[in-house]
């Protein structure tokens, strides 16, 4: 019985031994598999820099390394592998650079904690930039949609901003805008919560920019709600004196002469008119004799026609309501002067016998 005990206690053992020597031999056993996955750029200082793109990117990776790493890499790209600025092969300096992505992956420290090598990678390289960030303050002012009001006051009154140092110059004499949606306020007295946003023109990606804080509360007394609607086209009009325009030939280039997705707020009656075609939306481009003997190739817009109480929302899913318009101002070739045709006077008529 005992030597029974002792044989099977020495096979038991000598079999978890076995599977462990096979498990540990099974998982450094080197294979090369592809993988496929996401992954993203982000700065190692985002208070001082931005990448651009930040938003995630397809990859599919050739992977040689044990199953568990396999694993590891597969899951680190099923959440979103990232790839930091200060990575081999990925600077921290501003500038923009091909990021050559196996050798940055192979780079990474929770690739290099495993036994794999990234040996290709599609895409094989990625463009990124890196931009220099600033924060300064800047003053807020009030974006209240579809309505009708008066006496906003926003608190905090200012914003400390962080955002591309290009984008400084373009947000002089501009503030921030806290935008507040009326949908479902009522009339009377609202103290309404505010999204932050730096306007169209400064153009500046949102993923770039933030706010501290980053909401802000707009006190205003809603006097009505208005409504709004979309034209798919707004023909524009050019405006010039009719002796200047004598002397020219001019094509507006904006897309056949029309402006696309206007949004219109106002008044309803007003907006109904617009839209059974009692009343017919324009905006004017102008022109002068000095912008027609310069031939500019670019005029903004200068006003809109508009029911009474109606404005301008956007444009093309933009906040510039009023932007430039591409033309062409070629100056009239006189047609040539051609004389006339001499006629011979008639012959009298003859007499009777």
């Amino acid at each position: 019985m005992g030597n029974w005990t002792a044989n099977l206690s020495t096979w038991f053992v000598a079999a978890v031994a076995t599977l462990l020597i096979w498990t540990w031999a099974a998982d450094r056993t080197r294979d090369t598999r592809e993988i496929k996955g996401t992954f993203s750029f982000r700065s190692a200082d985002p208070k001082q820099h931005f990448v651009d793109p930040m938003k995630p990117i397809g990859i599919t990776l050739s992977v040689k390394a044990s199953p568990t790493s396999i694993d590891r890499i597969q899951s680190l790209l099923d959440e979103g592998l990232i790839i930091p600025t200060g990575t081999a092969g990925f600077p921290t300096t501003a500038g923009t650079y091909n990021v050559m992505l196996a050798y940055a992956i192979n780079n990474l420290p929770q690739i290099i904690a495993t036994d794999a090598t990234v040996q290709t990678s599609r895409p094989e390289s990625a463009k990124v930039v890196i931009g220099d960030l600033t924060t300064t303050q800047f003053p807020l002012t009030a974006k209240i949609s579809l309505a009708e009001y008066e006496s906003a006051s926003i608190n905090p009154s200012v914003v400390l901003v962080t955002l591309p140092t290009s984008a400084i110059d373009a947000m002089k004499n501009l503030q921030v805008e806290a935008v507040v949606d009326t949908k479902d306020l009522s009339p009377g007295k609202n103290n309404a919560q505010a999204t932050l946003r730096l306007p169209d023109s400064v153009a500046v990606k949102s993923e770039q920019v933030t706010f501290v804080p980053d909401q802000a509360i707009v006190t205003f007394t809603l006097r009505r709600k208005t409504e709004n609607i979309t034209l798919a086209t707004v023909p524009l009009q050019i405006a010039a004196s009719p002796t200047d325009l004598r002397g020219f030939d001019i094509t507006i280039q904006q897309d056949g002469g029309v402006l696309r997705d206007v949004i219109l707020i106002g008044p309803p009656d007003a907006l109904k008119d617009i839209e059974s075609g009692k009343f017919s939306v324009a905006a004017i481009v102008p022109l002068n004799s000095g912008d027609l003997g310069s031939k500019v190739a670019k005029k903004a817009i200068s006003n809109w026609i508009l029911p009474p109480g109606v404005s301008v929302e956007s444009v093309a899913g933009k906040q510039i309501v009023n932007p430039e318009i591409a033309l062409k101002i070629e100056p009239r070739t006189s047609a040539p002067i051609i004389p006339e045709p001499e006629i011979e006077p008639a012959l009298p008529a003859p007499k009777g016998p």
